[in-house]
């Protein structure tokens, strides 16, 4: 019983990841950085919006409406990662699907929409994401066309959970502990102990076991602090 018992005191005395945001945090506008990001994207579109490298994208949950959709079609982003739950992220498809009928009339390129559930507090914080499913995603995002945009809720916990595992991957960060320092500056929580596990147990060579997001050298890395100047 006493594991039981620990179990009930942690849930109880834990306070909710901040992924959930307090009601005046949700209010507040402007409350994230706004380095690495040289785009027409405003915290209006999508908060937290940040370049990775040319191949990644970065953000908050997307205003479901058809001209942010297209802002990121003109940045040339190709695939949505989704890393919320799956209601959310059908009523996230049901949008993409009618911009991507409008990007077919014009001849453009569609989008590839991924969904990856994260459930919020068992896997963020109780627990982990397992290592087959990080590894299933990042054989997914292997072979996804680029560049993408990944995005939770907030755009800091579960997607820093896997740009931390990104940066690892393509060797833009040297250790686990660089990569929370600028999961940190986009205000991962530190209540975050699972996605923290999720990252540390492919830490270090490890981390050769995910597939490479891409074969190509990274270009246009961009790091916290950046200031990238507004694309023309």
């Amino acid at each position: 019983m006493a594991p039981l018992r620990w179990l009930l005191l942690l849930l109880l005395v834990t306070p909710l990841p901040a992924e959930q945001g307090s009601r005046e945090e949700m209010n507040t506008s402007s409350r994230y950085p706004h380095d690495c990001n040289g785009t027409s994207i405003s915290d209006s579109d999508i908060e937290n919006f940040h370049q990775v490298d040319d191949e990644l994208f970065r953000g908050a949950r997307p205003q479901y409406q058809e001209q942010v959709y297209l802002k990121l079609a003109d940045l040339g982003v190709r695939t949505i990662i989704n890393l919320e739950g799956a209601g959310e992220a059908n009523r996230e498809k049901v949008v993409v699907d009618g911009v991507n009928q409008k990007l077919r009339q014009k001849g453009k390129p569609t989008f590839t929409f991924i969904s990856f559930p994260i459930r919020s507090f068992l896997q963020t914080v109780l627990f982990r994401v397992s290592d087959q499913r990080i590894k299933g995603l990042f054989a997914e995002l292997q072979e996804a066309p680029k560049p993408m945009f990944v995005h939770c809720k907030r755009g800091k916990d579960r997607t820093g959970m896997l740009v931390m595992l990104y940066r690892l991957r393509r060797h833009q960060q040297p250790s686990f502990e660089e990569a929370l320092r600028e999961a940190r500056h986009y205000h991962f929580s530190k209540w975050n102990f699972g996605l923290k596990r999720t990252v540390k147990r492919f830490d270090g060579e490890k981390v050769e076991v995910l597939a490479a997001p891409t074969p190509a050298p990274a270009r246009n890395a961009c790091y916290a602090g950046t200031q990238l100047q507004p694309a023309l």
